[in-house]
């Protein structure tokens, strides 16, 4: 039982970072892709 217990804490743990850090991976792909699209449309508008 004391180890069922254990095994449930420890997911929890591991559940609870795995979510933060995959936040935080799609937070900075947003962030990336908009400053991408923020050059791209900045050159063409420059080109014109």
């Amino acid at each position: 039982m004391l180890i069922l217990v254990a095994m449930q804490v420890i997911g929890a743990y591991f559940v609870r970072e795995l979510e933060g850090q995959l936040e935080k991976n799609f937070q900075d792909s947003i962030k990336s892709s908009t400053k991408l699209l923020d050059y791209n449309v900045r050159e063409e508008i420059l080109k014109k």
